[in-house]
């Protein structure tokens, strides 16, 4: 069959039940005696896929690639357009642009809600206004006020 061609495009929806003949003649083009017949139909295999957006990425495969490196991609460029759609039903411009001065301001850290240590049976992470001691490498912390406006009121050797 190959003899007559320099090019196979197969499409299908995999959900289709209608897909059992075109995924048999994939089958029969992958076949040996297939591709001994015409050894000059070999373009480079791809896959192309449409979004529900309407955009379509061909993938070509290279040496070395799986079905799950082809799939992890599909998945990345899902989650770029969920994104993208995310913005835009938002009012907010897409691409998302950060001014340069932006990217170069230090990063303050994330904080996060949790217990500091426990003195006794009163624990650094209170509502109450409370003084408590935190002794750390060496070093006598007193803490006073309610978290998250904790104060160090002395550092005792």
């Amino acid at each position: 069959m190959l003899k007559f061609l320099s090019k196979v495009v197969v499409e299908y929806c995999p959900l289709d039940p209608r897909k059992v003949a075109t995924v048999e003649l994939l089958a029969q083009c992958n076949s040996r005696k297939a591709k001994d017949s015409n050894p000059s139909c070999s373009p480079p295999p791809r896959v192309l896929v449409t979004y529900p957006n309407g955009v379509e990425e061909a993938i070509v495969i290279t040496e070395g690639d799986t079905a799950q490196g082809v799939r992890d991609q599909i998945i990345a460029r899902g989650r770029l357009i969920d994104t993208e759609l995310l913005f835009r039903n938002g009012g907010e411009e897409w691409p998302v642009v950060i001014p340069e001065e932006e990217l170069r301001m230090p990063f303050p850290g994330i904080k996060v809600k949790t217990p500091l240590s426990t003195v006794g049976s009163c624990t650094l992470f209170s509502n109450e206004t409370t003084c408590a001691t935190l002794l750390v490498l060496g070093i006598r912390i007193v803490f006073t006020g309610t978290w998250p406006h904790w104060m160090i009121t002395t550092l005792l050797n």
